[in-house]
Parts: structure tokens; sequence; C-alpha cells
């Protein structure tokens, strides 16, 4: 209960943050677009140092996150599969990600696309899943509940 009133606490004081911080950005964007990436306005407004810094921060950055993001990648999947060795599954992710990256905006684009449909139908098939399997012996799910029964006895299928 605690940590959750942590976390909203601190989303409530990052949010405005970030947004401002977005929103100025796309601010940017539309007022002085430039070939390059979110530091080039750095160089333009503070100091060409300064975007600089901002630059080899961003490259420093990724240099530590890709590699963390493929090993937590092959550590999640090695909860389906433990015969086969992290390292392949490093190896494969890191392919895929390179594919996508060879062709350019495009080829990001049209993997975002497959990827939000797959996400969508999986929420849904799961969503369909908890509703038709109903409830279990052990209490967990949301069983059928016709509309002729009472308010109480409907209300107790959602643990409520």
């Amino acid at each position: 209960m605690l940590v959750s009133l942590y976390l909203q606490k601190g989303m409530t004081q990052a949010s405005p943050l970030i947004d401002s911080t977005v929103y100025a950005l796309g601010e940017l964007a539309v007022m002085y677009p430039v070939s390059g990436g979110f530091y080039t306005y750095s160089s333009r407004f503070i100091d060409p140092s300064w975007g600089f810094a901002m630059g080899w921060n961003y490259v420093f950055q990724w240099a530590v996150v890709l590699p963390l993001e493929l090993v937590v990648a092959s550590v999640t999947t090695q909860y389906w599969n433990k015969d086969i060795d992290p390292a392949v599954w490093i190896a494969i992710f890191l392919a895929a990600i390179i594919a996508i990256n060879v062709f350019g905006v495009l080829g990001y684009a049209e993997e975002e696309f497959w990827s939000s449909i797959l996400k969508l139908g999986a929420i849904i098939a799961f969503m369909i899943i908890g509703l038709v399997l109903g409830k279990s012996k052990n209490g967990h799910g949301i069983r059928w509940i016709s509309p002729n029964t009472s308010k109480s006895t409907r209300w107790r299928a959602f643990g409520i």
C-alpha cells in the first residue's frame, strides 16, 4: 500500500515535468525543423559544446541500455525454455534489431504496426479467455452471472 502511494506521488510530480519537456520539444520541432537529433536544439539555443555533450551522453546511454535490454529479453525467454543458452537469444534479438534498423524509418514503422496489432490481439484474446474460462476452484477469474440474480451475488463474482 505504501509503495503504491509513493509511486502515485512520484508519477504526479514527474508527469508535468515530462509533459512540459515533450511539448516544448514538439514546439521546437514545428518552429525550427532541423535534420538531426534533439541535441541539435541545445547546440543552437544554448551552446555548441552543450549539444556535443548531450549527443555523447545519448550515445553512452544507448551503449548501456541496448545490452541491458538484450540480457533482460534473454532472461525472460529462459522462463519458458531453459535448454537454450541465453547467448543464443541475445544473438537472435540483436539480429532482429539490426534487421529493423537496416530498413530505416519505414522498417521501424512497419514493425511497430505489426507489433501493435499483435499486442491488441493478445489483449483481446486474454480478455475473452478470462471471461470464457470463468471462475476456477481457487477463486480466480470471472464467472458468468445471469442478469436475473440478485445484486449481491453479481458483485461477489468480481471479488467484492
